[in-house]
């Protein structure tokens, strides 16, 4: 049973559209390092997934601290990078045009700003304005071709992140607004709403407090478009412990909460 699933495995990577770098072997890695579990977080573990709103990027290979570690990266179903000890190297060339833009067999191009260069590695440095192959747009600080310090992205949908980015990924503070109107604004880890912040619903919603795992955790105050108000502990998104809750209707309850619901 073993070796028949082995040969599924290589049979499934040999038959990739994309043609493999000489010194990354995917198959080894996959039977090396356990399957990743969480698609948030990933570390100690074999991946392989496809990113981007169209689904043509794919990240395949060995992570550690959410950091594709040793693997391959397509962009726009083009091979585009292989990865070794978090190394990244490229193996496309883009060729720079008259115009300062460089145009890449995946779809993208992209134009140094002010400080940005690159690398005697091909690895794009400092600030940058980027059009990636599926539309999208980032403009802001790249290092090793990697999303990483301030930067501004509008996605193809129309959706818009400004603020801190680490390693291709939301981290610091930031503001995101989408497309079809809500706002936050606060902090972030891993692309996720993490820490205190504020978010802003388009029917009228407000809830400003703390965040984990993009869930409402911890201390926070929340006001819901028809005039409720509560403000105090939550727990994945219900009220938990002490808080307090106002009604549009001027009755007030002031006390513990379990599963959202009042407990004293």
């Amino acid at each position: 049973m073993k070796k028949l699933l082995a040969l599924l495995l290589s049979l499934f990577f040999l038959s990739s559209s994309s043609v493999f770098a000489d010194d990354i072997d995917l198959y080894e890695l996959s039977i090396k390092y356990p399957q990743c579990q969480n698609s948030t977080y990933r570390h100690e573990c074999f991946d392989d997934f496809s990113f981007g709103e169209d689904g043509k990027g794919r990240r395949v290979g060995y992570f550690r601290d959410n950091l594709i570690w040793e693997g391959l990266i397509w962009q726009n179903d083009v091979l585009t990078f292989e990865t070794y000890e978090g190394v990244f190297k490229a193996v496309i060339n883009c060729q720079k045009g008259l115009d300062d833009w460089y145009n890449c067999p995946d779809g993208q191009k992209f134009k140094p700003l002010e400080d940005g260069y690159i690398d005697v590695n091909s690895m794009k440095q400092g600030r940058f304005i980027v059009h990636f192959g599926s539309g999208g747009v980032f403009e802001g600080n790249l290092e090793n071709n990697a999303l990483n310090g301030y930067g501004k992205k509008t996605w193809s949908g129309g959706d818009v992140y400004e603020g801190n980015w680490r390693d291709d990924t939301q981290n610091g503070y930031g503001k995101m607004t989408w497309s079809g109107g809500d706002v936050y604004e606060g902090n972030w880890k891993n692309d996720a709403k993490n820490g205190y912040g504020k978010m802003t619903w388009s029917g009228g919603g407000v809830y400003e407090g703390n965040y984990k795992n993009n869930v409402i955790n911890g201390y926070g105050k929340m006001t819901w478009s028809g005039g409720n108000v509560y403000e105090g502990n939550w727990k994945n998104r219900t009220q938990n412990g002490y808080g307090k809750m106002t009604w549009s209707n001027g009755d007030v309850y002031e006390g513990n909460w379990e599963n959202g619901n009042m407990s004293d």
